[in-house]
């Protein structure tokens, strides 16, 4: 019996996961900046600092898992990338026996 491994599904599920770590990038770099960069202009001093600074840490921390989970995608697409060829490789030694 031989198992057949999802080539396309697990690059599916790779692009899905590119996707989001581009929405989660997109909001670090984007919506959060565009929220500090308004309120800035109207709320100073030392909470308001606390405040942006913990904003910063919270874009620090969303760039960090955007990019775990490109990184997520290239291990995916890699390993899947192996297993077809094992399997490949295993149809192959199948067929050659057969004869």
């Amino acid at each position: 019996m031989l198992i057949q491994f999802d080539y396309y599904g697990a690059m599916r599920q790779a692009g899905r996961v590119e996707e989001a770590a581009e929405d989660i990038l997109r909001l670090a770099d984007s919506q959060i900046e565009m929220i500090i960069e308004e309120l800035s202009v109207y709320w100073q001093g030392a909470s308001a600092d606390l405040y942006f600074s913990k904003c910063r840490e919270l874009q620090s921390a969303l760039r960090n898992t955007s990019r775990d989970l490109d990184t997520v995608a290239g291990n995916i697409r890699a390993r899947s990338a192996r297993m077809r060829e094992a399997e490949l490789m295993a149809q192959q030694i199948a067929q050659n026996t057969d004869h």
